[in-house]
């Protein structure tokens, strides 16, 4: 039952970070750390369709979006404010503050959550056309595009600076040994990286003769620009209108926009994560066939641009997905 699995969520990441206010020492901080986030995507995802299972078919896309607004003003209000007090009255007060809502929220989901209504299973095959998944489709690549040219406008001529100086090394290495299985640093590996992002880089910086910061930023460009055509796209096809918002607390995300103009390996797996689940939840719901194909290839991309975690979290998303939807046989072989 959802209702059930999203309180003892809930109550995980009570314990969690109670344990990290409690932590007595580093080690005991980070496993608190670990197991709060263990709940962390699992409690959206049922969140999610829980939000959808509660409302009208024509309101759907509003209540996923209003609780996915939630995650954004974390974000946006909570981490300013969560610095503030750790600064004013220490570290562990803020995981204290942190516990408190999550005992608010618990006994709000105990107390106003329905048992039963949102274990209706949600098909929205029968709403859509095919013109109109193609519209769709149209649609959220020109946005797609649109979000590319805004994260590489302007930034040809900056400079690299920070984390990103160590893969324009990388990439210079390169240029000038040819491409490894490792990026290089004096022509010796250096293991720490997979030469993927390296390699993208590598290619890029071919035509040029030379890495620039666009030549550096522009796949973690690209992999953010295919997440906002992919928020769109899963978004749009209840509301149109709750899609462009969705995009919209999207590119007002702090984080994100800091990210797209990055080195960024994570962005590249949220994007192969994303892609993941949307080809497992098209098939579901947009009547789309299964690509075995794609999504071997996504995690197999994973792996290689983030290492193991690359391979965990697209694997993860997939079989939570699988799991909330009681796909059993389909999360038992995938898994």
């Amino acid at each position: 039952p959802r209702k059930a699995a999203l309180v003892a969520w809930m109550v995980i990441f009570i314990i969690g970070n109670l344990l990290c206010a409690l932590a007595s020492d580093y080690n005991v901080l980070m496993f608190a750390r670990v197991v709060t986030a263990l709940c962390h995507g699992a409690f959206f995802g049922i969140g999610s369709v829980v939000a959808a299972g509660l409302v009208p078919a024509n309101k759907r896309a509003s209540a996923v979006a209003l609780m996915f607004t939630g995650l954004t003003l974390a974000n946006v209000l909570g981490v300013p404010l969560g610095t503030a007090l750790g600064q004013a009255a220490g570290w562990r007060s803020t995981f204290f503050a942190v516990t408190v809502i999550g005992v608010v929220a618990l006994i709000g989901l105990i107390r106003f959550l329905p048992a039963k209504r949102d274990e209706e299973k949600l098909d929205m095959r029968a709403d859509f056309t095919s013109p109109a998944l193609l519209t769709l489709r149209r649609q959220s690549l020109i946005l797609g595009a649109l979000a590319l040219l805004l994260f590489i406008l302007g930034n040809h001529q900056e400079a690299a600076i920070g984390f990103d100086s160590r893969f324009v090394m990388f990439a210079n290495e390169m240029l000038r040994h040819g491409p490894g299985f490792f990026p290089t640093t004096y022509g010796q590996p250096y293991a720490d990286y997979s030469a993927t992002s390296t390699l993208l880089t590598w290619l890029l910086s071919l035509p040029f003769g030379k890495v620039t910061s666009l030549t550096a930023w522009l796949p973690t460009a690209i992999a953010s620009a295919s997440i906002v055509t992919l928020m769109y796209r899963l978004v749009a096809a209840q509301s149109r209108t709750w899609a462009l918002v969705s995009v919209a607390l999207l590119l007002l995300s702090m984080t994100f926009i800091t990210e797209t103009r990055a080195v960024s390996l994570d962005q590249m797996l949220a994007a192969l994560s994303f892609s993941a689940f949307y080809l497992a939840y098209a098939h579901d719901h947009f009547a789309a066939p299964r690509r075995h194909f794609w999504l071997l290839a996504l995690l197999v991309l994973g792996f290689a641009v983030r290492g193991p975690i690359g391979l965990v979290i697209p694997s993860g998303i997939l079989c939570s997905y699988f799991l909330l939807n009681g796909q059993w046989r389909r999360l038992i072989s995938f898994g």
